[in-house]
């Protein structure tokens, strides 16, 4: 059984399916009725149309289905009466051995719930592996609810498990002179500077332009000290909801990033014949993938994948 994200040459019906996740069967087919409710759930126009949503919702369901034909569950049978069926033996093995949080068993449950759901109107299964209770909203009435019999309440899959609110988590100074101390890679040590210096997340640093990038001396407006204002746009850039937004990048990172752009880059472009328009390249000459920083970072300094750095998350 494998997950993989598809290429540009998907192609359904004239629409490309670039980041599209697939799961495939040991046989090399698609692994049924799986695959068919992500196309359900995100092939379709209007719907989690992110890249990134569509590889979170995928692995989710690919989670579930490897823990279950790891331990050889059945996740369409119907779980015997006083024992744990696949969605709650899977929730407990997520908490208990692999240690996840209960915000990120619960962010998969939900994706797992949506299925069962939709097996179940499909006819996959004759009836939901978990039962429902009722949730009273403390929100005021809304349009007709005065003919519902279910206004203000609503239900929510017991399976889920109970969220505290955690506290968000920063850098300190010292921390932050330790990682920068720690990274002996050049190319690593900037990206993490321009994320703690300019709030970029991970996925805006892997992707920030070269073109953004100038000789700051070369500026008549701009003085030692000063900052720059970056006006950063999703046609450059991967942004978060496709949004251009501003950075103020410091004189002296900008400095570093000219630096960089005029004599590290162009060696390790040459290591490549593809062609990418992003600043950072790694040691093939290849633009940083989707896990590349939360491995570079998330391991050996401070678990900077569950760290925030000004007010962005670097994973």
């Amino acid at each position: 059984m494998r997950f993989i994200l598809a290429n540009d040459h998907l192609v359904v019906q004239g629409r490309t399916f670039d980041g599209f996740p697939l799961l495939i069967a040991d046989d090399g087919c698609p692994m049924e009725p799986a695959q068919t409710f992500l196309w359900d759930l995100l092939g379709k126009a209007g719907r989690a149309q992110s890249k990134a949503t569509w590889a979170k919702y995928g692995r989710a369901i690919y989670d579930f289905f490897a823990y279950c034909q790891v331990n050889a569950i059945e996740w369409a049978k119907e779980p015997q009466s006083g024992l744990q069926g696949p969605v709650d033996r899977y929730r407990d093995w997520s908490k208990s051995t692999v240690g996840l949080s209960p915000r990120t068993i619960n962010q998969r449950l939900r994706v797992v719930v949506w299925f069962y759901e939709w097996a179940l109107k499909r006819g996959h299964v004759k009836a939901l592996p978990f039962e429902h209770y009722q949730v009273t909203s403390s929100a005021g009435p809304g349009f007709l609810s005065h003919i519902s019999d279910t206004a203000g309440t609503t239900t929510t899959p017991k399976v889920l498990l109970a969220e505290k609110k955690s506290i968000i988590k920063f850098l300190t100074k010292e921390q932050v002179g330790l990682c920068l101390a720690d990274l002996a890679n050049p190319t690593h040590r900037l990206m993490f500077s321009l994320m703690v210096r300019t709030g970029l997340r991970q996925v805006e640093c892997r992707t920030f332009p070269e073109k953004y990038v100038f000789d700051p001396a070369r500026r008549k407006d701009l003085a030692e000290g000063q900052m720059t204002r970056l006006t950063l746009d999703p046609m450059d850039m991967k942004l978060k909801g496709d949004r251009p937004r501003e950075i103020d990048v410091p004189y002296s990172l900008m400095e570093d990033l000219w630096w960089y752009a005029v004599r590290h880059r162009p060696s390790r472009a040459r290591q490549s014949s593809s062609q990418t328009n992003a600043l950072f390249l790694n040691e093939e000459g290849e633009q940083y993938g989707d896990q590349a920083l939360t491995d570079i970072f998330g391991v050996d300094l401070f678990s900077l994948s569950k760290v925030t750095v000004g007010d962005r998350a670097l994973a």
